[in-house]
C-alpha cells in the first residue's frame, strides 16, 4: 500500500491539527453570539478517526468490512443486504486488482467518512462528514468517472442541497479531517478541516509539483486572514487580506517574473487606494486617492509591454468608461459601469471597436460583411447559475446573457440551438473558481471565453470571419 504522503498524516501533525483547532475553538467560543462553547465539538472528537494511512489499521477494517455489492440504497440511506436496519458499519470495494477501491464507514444508513484509492494503491481522497445521504447508485461514489466531486479544487462548493452537476448527487455537511491527493498518491492537492460543516483555520491547496498554490484562512466558514496565491516555481502570485468574509485591507499581486503588479487598499469592499507596476518594473498608469481614479493592467511580450485593461474608479467603486486596448493602442473594447454596475446593454455610450479603431458593426452570417449595415438583432439566454471551483464553499456563478448579432434569421438560429449553448455556457462557467472571480478583468474573460464557446457551438453558421453571435453582454452577472 503506497503511504498517504507528506508529514501531514504523522502522529506529531496530528497532535500539532488538535491544538490549533482547539485555540480556534477557544477564539471562536469567546466571540460566539449564537454557539455556546458546549455546542462547539472538541477537535478530538472532529479528529477521533482510524488512520487510514497504516497498514495495520487498514488490514484490521478490512477483516470486518462489508462488500460493497452487499450494499443498497433507498433515498439516500445504506442498507446491507438482507437487513431491514439502516447499516452501521464499514464497507469496501476493490479493483480487480484487490487494491482498495473504496472504504467507507456509514452510521444508520449514512455516510460518515469516505477514502478513496486509484487503481495503483495510491490515495485520492478522504474526506469526513457529519452524515450524508449517499445517491441510491451507489457506483456514483467508487466509478473513477464519477468521482469529480473528490478531486482537488472541486469538492468544496458542493454542500448540502446542492447537486453536482455531473455525478448527480449532493455532498453532505462536511466534518473532520479534509484531504484530496493528486494522481501522484504522495503530494496532497487539498488539505484542511470541518467543524460542524465549516471551514476551520489553515487550508492548503498544492500545485502539482508539491509548491503550495493557495494558503486559506477561515473562522466559521468565512475567510478570515491572509488568502495567498503562488505560482507554479513557489513565487509569490497574490496576497489580499479577509476579515469575516469581506475584503480589508492591502491586496498585491506580483508578475511571475517577481515584480510587483499591484498595490490595492480596501475599506470593506470599498477600493480607497491603488498604485501599480508594468512588467518591466516601471512604475504605471494606475492611481486611485479616496476611492477616485483608474487602474491600468499589462502584459508582455517579450521586451515589449502592452496596456491591457483600463479601469475608471469613483467612491470606491468602478464608474465610468472600462475600456480594453489592442496593442496598436487602439480601444478594442469599452463599457460605462455606474455606482460598481455595469449599465443597460442597449446604452449607445457601450461599444464594441474593431482594430482600425473604428466602432462599426461587423456583419454576420449572410449578410456581406462589406456592405451590409443591418440592425443588431438580440437573444436573452437568462438563468445561468452553477458553483464555483475552487476551496471557497459555497459560491456560485449567476449570469444573464444578451446575445447579439446581424443574421436576418438570428433569432431563430439561436433560439433552435439555446440547449446546446445553455450546456457550453455552463461548462464553461463552471470551470472558474471564487479566486478566478476576485482578479482583475474577469468580467472580459468570461465574456471571451462564452463567446469563444459560442463560435465552436454555432461553427456551421459562420460565413467568412463572421460568427454568427457577434456580441456578448452581461444583464446579469453575480459572484455571491
Amino acid at each position: 500500500m503506497v503511504g498517504c504522503g507528506g508529514d501531514g498524516d504523522s502522529i506529531k501533525s496530528l497532535e500539532e491539527r488538535i491544538v490549533r483547532l482547539e485555540a480556534e475553538k477557544r477564539e471562536l467560543a469567546k466571540e460566539s453570539e449564537v454557539q455556546s462553547p458546549v455546542d462547539q465539538p472538541k477537535a478530538s472528537q472532529v479528529l477521533k478517526e482510524p488512520d487510514l494511512c497504516d497498514s495495520s489499521t487498514l488490514s484490521e477494517i478490512g477483516k470486518v468490512a462489508a462488500a460493497w455489492e452487499r450494499l443498497s440504497a433507498a433515498e439516500g440511506i445504506v442498507f446491507l443486504s438482507g437487513i431491514d436496519t439502516p447499516y452501521t458499519g464499514w464497507a469496501k470495494e476493490v479493483y480487480e486488482n484487490d487494491q482498495l477501491n473504496t472504504l467507507a464507514r456509514f452510521d444508520n444508513g449514512l455516510l460518515k467518512r469516505i477514502k478513496g484509492w486509484f487503481w495503483d494503491g495510491k490515495p485520492q481522497f478522504d474526506i469526513g462528514f457529519i452524515g450524508m445521504k449517499v445517491p441510491d447508485q451507489l457506483t456514483l461514489l467508487t466509478k473513477e468517472r464519477h468521482r469529480s466531486p473528490f478531486k482537488p479544487g472541486l469538492t468544496l462548493d458542493y454542500q448540502v442541497g446542492e447537486k453536482y452537476s455531473v455525478s448527480g448527487f449532493a455532498l453532505g455537511k462536511m466534518h473532520g479531517a479534509y484531504t484530496v491527493w493528486h494522481a501522484d498518491g504522495v503530494t496532497k492537492g487539498m488539505e484542511g478541516l470541518h467543524v460542524d460543516g465549516e471551514q476551520v483555520g489553515l487550508w492548503t491547496n498544492r500545485h502539482k509539483n508539491g509548491h503550495i498554490r493557495m494558503e486559506l484562512r477561515f473562522k466559521r466558514g468565512k475567510l478570515d486572514g491572509k488568502m495567498r496565491r503562488f505560482y507554479t516555481d513557489g513565487g509569490k502570485r497574490w496576497e489580499i487580506e479577509f476579515k469575516n468574509g469581506v475584503k480589508e485591507g492591502v491586496e498585491s499581486k506580483w508578475h511571475e517574473n517577481g515584480v510587483k503588479v499591484s498595490e490595492y487598499h480596501y475599506r470593506g469592499e470599498l477600493l480607497m487606494f491603488a498604485k501599480g507596476w508594468k512588467p518591466n518594473g516601471e512604475i504605471g498608469r494606475t492611481s486611485v486617492v479616496d476611492g477616485d481614479g483608474i487602474i491600468t493592467t499589462y502584459y508582455s511580450n517579450g521586451d515589449n509591454v502592452f496596456r491591457d485593461w483600463e479601469y475608471s474608479y469613483k467612491n470606491g467603486r468602478r464608474d465610468g468608461p472600462q475600456v480594453r486596448y489592442f496593442p496598436n493602442g487602439k480601444e478594442r473594447w469599452s463599457e460605462i459601469w455606474k455606482n460598481g454596475k455595469q449599465v443597460d446593454p442597449e446604452d449607445p455610450s457601450i461599444s464594441n471597436f474593431h482594430r482600425n479603431g473604428s466602432n462599426e458593426w461587423y456583419p454576420s452570417s449572410s449578410h456581406d460583411p462589406q456592405t451590409s449595415k443591418s440592425k443588431v438583432k438580440y437573444y436573452e439566454l437568462t438563468g445561468l447559475i452553477t458553483n464555483l471551483g475552487g476551496p471557497i464553499k459555497s459560491r456560485y456563478i449567476n449570469l444573464n446573457l444578451k446575445l447579439g448579432g446581424l443574421a436576418e434569421d438570428f433569432e431563430k438560429i439561436v433560439d433552435v440551438n439555446e440547449h446546446r449553448l445553455r450546456d457550453r455556457a455552463l461548462t464553461i462557467i463552471g470551470q472558474y473558481t471564487y479566486e478566478d472571480a476576485q482578479l482583475d478583468g474577469f468580467q472580459e474573460r468570461v465574456r471571451v471565453d462564452l463567446k469563444k464557446g459560442f463560435s465552436i457551438v454555432l461553427k456551421k453558421y459562420r460565413i467568412g470571419e463572421s460568427d454568427l453571435i457577434r456580441n456578448v453582454y452581461f444583464t446579469q452577472f453575480v459572484i455571491q
